[in-house]
C-alpha cells in the first residue's frame, strides 16, 4: 500500500499519541469503536512493508483470517472440563481452533497457495504467544478485523 509522504508519520503519531492518551476521539466514534480503529491501523502499519492487498485472492485472505481466529483464540486460558460426557469450554475452543486450522489449509490448497508461514506459526507448539492480557486480544482481534475489511474490500472491487 502505497502511502504519500510523511503520511506514515502522520499515523505513527496519532497512534503514539492513543497509547499515551493524547488522540483526541471523532465525534462520529464511539470510543470503543475509535480504539478498536486505531489497533487495526496500528497491525495495517506494521505490515505495509508487504506491499497492500489489492490483488490477493478472496480465498487465500478467508485462510489467513482463519490463521488470526486461531491466534485469538490463543489468547484465552479456558478451563478443562472434567465430565467425560460433555464438552466444556476448552474442548470447544480446541474444536474450533481445528477446524480453523483445517479450514485455512483447504483454501491455500483450492488457490494453489503453498505459503503456509502463518499456519504453521499457528501450529508451532513452543512459539511465544502474545501474553493473555487485554493488549495481546485486542491486537489478534484487530488481526482478525483486518483480514474481513481487507476482504470486504477486495470483493466489491471484483463485482460487476
Amino acid at each position: 500500500m502505497s502511502q504519500a509522504p510523511g503520511e506514515h508519520d502522520i499515523i505513527q503519531q496519532r497512534i503514539d499519541n492513543l497509547e499515551r492518551g493524547k488522540d483526541e476521539l471523532p465525534d462520529i466514534l464511539r470510543q470503543e469503536v475509535f480504539v478498536f480503529a486505531q489497533a487495526m491501523e496500528k497491525e495495517l502499519l506494521e505490515n505495509d512493508h508487504k506491499g497492500g492487498w489489492k490483488k490477493c485472492d478472496p480465498q487465500w485472505l478467508l485462510s489467513r483470517m482463519c490463521d488470526e481466529m486461531v491466534e485469538l483464540l490463543d489468547c484465552f486460558d479456558v478451563e478443562r472440563t472434567n465430565a467425560p460426557d460433555r464438552i466444556g469450554p476448552r474442548e470447544a475452543f480446541l474444536i474450533a481452533q481445528d477446524h480453523l486450522r483445517a479450514a485455512a489449509g483447504i483454501l491455500r490448497k483450492h488457490t494453489g497457495t503453498h505459503n503456509t508461514r502463518g499456519l504453521a506459526r499457528a501450529l508451532a507448539p513452543d512459539e511465544a504467544r502474545h501474553s493473555r492480557s487485554t493488549d495481546g486480544v485486542l491486537s489478534e482481534a484487530a488481526d482478525v478485523a483486518n483480514f474481513a475489511m481487507i476482504l470486504a474490500d477486495v470483493c466489491s472491487k471484483r463485482r460487476p
